[in-house]
């Protein structure tokens, strides 16, 4: 009764790659409903990445700016 299970490598090669993070995180949560959460929080990753340094960039042209009109004004 004990049956054991190959993948060919040409299986194997057609499989995505796991990600070790995921996974880990997957194993974390056994809820499906938890999962899907997990899913959701890796796709708005790069959103919330790249939201992160637009703010930054502005901050910066804000002190930029502000550092500017502190130099040009005499003393």
């Amino acid at each position: 009764m004990n049956e054991i299970y190959a993948f060919t490598e040409e299986i194997q090669s057609r499989l995505p790659a796991p990600n070790p993070r995921i996974e880990l995180l997957k194993s974390l949560f056994k809820a499906s409903t938890d999962r899907s959460m997990l899913d959701a929080y890796e796709e708005m990753k790069p959103i919330r990445h790249k939201n992160v340094l637009d703010r930054r960039i502005r901050h910066q042209k804000v002190r930029q700016k502000n550092k500017k009109l502190k130099q040009s004004i005499p003393t």
